[in-house]
């Protein structure tokens, strides 16, 4: 897969996220966060968990954005 595609895979996870569909959120996150990370993009590992972080706050759980996450 190519980091383009998992760019558009974030914003799927955004647009999911705005709809209240967070599984399909996370979904979509996290396929964009194996790619990136993959493909070593740490500035955009970095955006996924974070975009993961505050998906979870919102359902009330938290997963650490920490760089040791995976």
């Amino acid at each position: 897969e190519h980091p383009d595609v998992a760019g558009d895979w974030n914003n799927l996870g955004a647009a999911w996220k705005s709809k209240g569909e967070y599984e399909k959120a996370l979904n979509y996150y996290d396929k964009a966060l194996r790619v990136f990370e993959k493909a070593g993009l740490l500035h955009k590992v970095k955006l996924l968990k974070d975009n993961i972080t505050e998906l979870e706050k919102g359902r009330g759980e938290q997963r650490d954005a920490g760089p040791d996450d995976q």
